[in-house]
């Protein structure tokens, strides 16, 4: 866990350089939304775009460990089922490499293989635990409300 959160730590301290350098310049910025992110396993990637491969492969030696070994416990995101979501981490991907400021924001569902909404909510319910209905909705604090029914196309 530290492993992971040291690089984390490393990532935010570069985030709010970046962001602030986007407010002194006010850079116009790019927002892509999606259902899905299939981002895939970012940890190693992480750290190599960091250039600091080798100063990780020395710590996990030293924790008698293998830079692999501590890789590999990373899961996978899963956040989505292929196609449109391998496409959205793509886009956030080369927005990256290009150095356009961009921003992936995706819709939280849950207890859903698939989600296709289109048109306007009317009503809002709270989520039951094994309803099987998907949690497109809002939360505020501990108050989580569902998606009931919608209207329109």
């Amino acid at each position: 866990m530290s492993f992971s959160l040291s690089v984390r730590d490393l990532l935010i301290e570069r985030w709010i350089n970046t962001q602030q350098h986007y407010y002194t310049c006010d850079a116009k910025r790019v927002y892509y939304l999606s259902l899905e992110f299939m981002m895939g396993k970012l940890l190693e990637s992480n750290i190599t775009n960091l250039g600091l491969v080798d100063d990780y492969r020395y710590a996990a030696d030293v924790l008698g460990m293998t830079y692999d070994e501590l890789a590999d416990f990373e899961e996978d995101a899963g956040l989505g089922n292929g196609g449109l979501g391998r496409l959205a981490a793509c886009f956030l991907d080369s927005m990256a490499t290009l150095g356009y400021p961009g921003y992936g924001y995706g819709i939280r569902y849950d207890m859903a293989s698939s989600l296709s909404v289109s048109g306007t909510v009317t009503r809002w319910r709270r989520p039951t635990a094994g309803s099987g209905t998907a949690a497109l909705g809002r939360c505020r604090g501990r108050r989580c409300f569902t998606l009931l029914s919608f209207t329109g196309m």
